[in-house]
């Protein structure tokens, strides 16, 4: 998928092309090359292009706040303190 800041496979292949010295016959590994190398910018672009939410500062990755958890010295998990 091509996106406005990103080359098509054609305007990447006439590239390639040039920097291998212009040579006859080859379009077609230039054109596969190009494809190959525009997929494996494409998640590059993804992410650049679709950020992602960050955490909440002070929140765990399951959402329980850190100042909400009493640590008790002695106590592992699952023991009741009672």
């Amino acid at each position: 998928m091509s996106t406005p800041q990103s080359p098509s496979t054609a305007e990447r292949a006439y590239l390639i092309w040039e920097q291998m010295g212009r040579p006859e016959g080859q379009a077609l590994e230039h054109w596969l090359r190009a494809e190959i190398e525009l997929a494996l910018a494409e998640p590059k672009q993804r992410l650049i292009s679709e950020p992602v939410a960050a955490p909440r500062r002070g929140s765990t990755q399951e959402g329980v706040s850190r100042s909400s958890v009493r640590v008790t010295p002695g106590v592992t998990t699952g023991e009741s303190t009672a």
